[in-house]
């Protein structure tokens, strides 16, 4: 609670975790993971096991960068091997 007495801002408003967020934009777990270890988006630890991210900004990067096509992902695993 503030010192004002005012608890009517929700300090978690627009923000939910790495699960609920890659549910939102279709995508996978690893991927929304992956984004915030990369720095693309924030994330703040809660605990030992919970990470939140920032709702918009997972929805801005998944705009910006569209999901790979099954014969890309293939053409990358050949190069890696």
């Amino acid at each position: 609670m503030e010192a004002n007495g005012d608890t009517s801002h929700n300090l978690f408003e627009g923000w939910t975790t790495i699960e609920e967020a890659a549910e939102m934009i279709g995508r996978g777990n690893a991927t929304v993971r992956g984004w915030a270890n990369k720095g693309w988006i924030r994330c703040f630890a809660v605990g030992r096991k919970v990470r939140l991210v920032n709702i918009k900004e997972v929805s801005d990067c998944a705009q910006t960068r569209p999901p790979l096509k099954r014969t890309e992902v293939l053409d990358i695993r050949k190069t890696i091997k």
